[in-house]
């Protein structure tokens, strides 16, 4: 999953870490005591892309996606060192033809923080997830993370973090059960206060599965730049991804082994409507995969319209 959370995967890789910054006394973030964000889009795929071996279908479709995320603080008030803090993240995909490709996604989890220092932050964290596609189950799993952030100074960090996560799929989905294992090593830079940020990513992600053949290893890096209020009141994000996997045997269903090359480009402007809790977006994103494997070889684009709200 590309997660969320702590977790969210892809390959011998699939999430160690996250952010950091050294600045002169990290105080705890003010202990608000909820947060709640909506995410709602509409976006059309020019070629839509099945949920677990990630094969091309080559015909186009639209999606209504919904994201939801709650998290409550349960820090006692008086505490200075360290958070305690409750999740849960519903995401949905309900497609216009393609409706056996309709997905769930539910995860409840929790994180606990502890301010080791002014520079160290360590975190720990655990959940449940449990997913459906088409109303039926399609895997479900415990995981749980590990990770530390390190402050530079006030505008840069360093965060890496380790997760193990099972996926125990539906019976007749058996051999693409598994043990994940993700890494992740992120660096954080912001400039021009308030207005640029930048973050670089190196991640590996280790997928061992039922089947040998479904078992693989991914090695990736993601470069990510935001312009804040520029001009005026408008927010802009663009990613860029790498990953390429390695596949350990014979992939199901063909006569060689599966290796894959990804390359992800994502473009985004938002706008407020209302304060800073109400957004309207339009995002842009193209996916370049290249694969030994015709079925695996292909281009995607997806555009849409976002609405966001957060509390």
């Amino acid at each position: 999953m590309k997660s969320r959370g702590f977790i969210q995967g892809l390959s011998f890789i699939s999430f160690f870490l996250f952010h950091a910054v050294h600045i002169q006394a990290v105080e705890p973030e003010e202990k608000s005591d909820y947060f709640f964000y909506l995410d709602q889009a509409f976006e059309y795929d020019n070629n839509v892309i099945t949920n677990v071996d990630k094969a091309q279908t080559q015909e186009a479709d639209s999606v209504y996606q919904t994201d939801i995320w709650l998290n409550l603080n349960l820090t006692p008030k008086h505490a200075r060192d360290f958070e305690i803090k409750l999740y849960y993240e519903f995401l949905q995909y309900l497609y216009d033809e393609f409706t056996e490709f309709d997905y769930q996604y539910h995860a409840p989890g929790g994180t606990f923080s502890w301010f080791a220092s002014s520079e160290q932050k360590v975190y720990l964290e655990g959940g449940y997830v449990y997913t459906e596609q088409d109303s039926h189950e399609l895997y479900k799993g415990p995981w749980a993370g590990l990770g530390i952030k390190h402050f530079f100074s006030e505008k840069s960090s360093v965060f890496a973090g380790y997760e193990i996560s099972e996926e125990d799929y539906a019976p007749d989905l058996e051999g693409y059960d598994a043990l994940k294992h993700y890494v992740e090593v992120k660096y954080k830079r912001a400039w021009f206060p308030d207005k640029l940020e930048w973050a670089f990513s190196a991640y590996a992600y280790l997928n061992d599965a039922e089947n040998n053949g479904f078992s693989y290893y991914s090695l990736g890096g993601e470069a990510y730049l935001h312009l804040y209020e520029w001009p005026g009141k408008f927010n802009w994000d663009f990613t860029f991804d790498y990953s390429f996997s390695e596949y350990d045997d014979i992939y199901p269903g063909f006569f060689d082994e599966r290796h894959d090359h990804f390359i992800t480009v994502v473009g985004k402007v938002s706008y407020p409507i209302y304060g800073d809790n109400v957004f309207v977006s339009a995002k842009v994103q193209y996916i370049n995969g290249f694969s030994n494997l015709e079925l695996f070889d292909y281009d995607q684009v997806i555009v849409g319209g976002h609405v966001t709200v957060s509390i």
